[in-house]
């Protein structure tokens, strides 16, 4: 009866859905191991994203909150203190990215497709505009068109060989194992 009326968005991982109603409340359902678990504290919802077994919530108040499955996003314990101040996120099939308004960006999920951002850290503190993802490596794109990927090598997660190339990128698609650039020259 809850979900009758006043919903104004649905969205799935691979065993769950959760609702947010127009009053920002949000319900979920299905398999508890994908994120189906109640949510009876879950308030003041602006938006919410899966990965494959997990979902996280943009709060109206910029904060984030995560649940579902670890290795898929759904344990943000190790970000929660930089969770605030969010205005996006976006979820890939392991892990999640929330865009900050000091357009920095904080990144969570399972480490080895994606969710271990050290080598990348200092790269995600400042200038990101747009992340891409496959299905177990991301790439970050800044401002001024610089690049850094990050996750398993054999999805993408290592751009060494065409770092140098990567200059003045203003989009990056991923498909399952790789991802292609587009430079503001025309450049792909």
């Amino acid at each position: 009866q809850v979900l009758s009326l006043g919903v104004r968005s649905i969205t799935a991982s691979a065993g769950a859905f959760v609702a947010v109603k127009v009053d920002g409340s949000a319900y979920a359902w299905g398999n508890t191991h994908t994120g189906g678990e109640a949510l009876d504290a879950l308030r003041s919802v602006r938006t919410i994203v899966a990965t494959r077994a997990a979902f996280a919530a943009l709060l109206v108040t910029g904060e984030v909150t995560a649940w579902g499955e670890r290795n898929s996003g759904g344990d943000a314990t190790a970000v929660a203190t930089a969770l605030h101040g969010v205005h996006h996120i976006v979820a890939a099939r392991t892990c999640f990215a929330a865009f900050k308004k000091d357009s920095s960006a904080v990144v969570w999920g399972n480490r080895k497709y994606g969710g271990d951002t050290s080598a990348v850290a200092a790269f995600l503190t400042s200038q990101v505009t747009f992340i891409a993802h496959t299905f177990g490596a991301m790439v970050a794109v800044k401002s001024d068109g610089t690049v850094a990927a990050w996750g398993a090598n054999d999805s993408g997660g290592d751009a060494s060989a065409v770092q140098a190339s990567l200059q003045g990128v203003v989009r990056v698609v991923g498909n399952s194992r790789a991802f292609a650039a587009l430079s503001a020259d025309g450049k792909v």
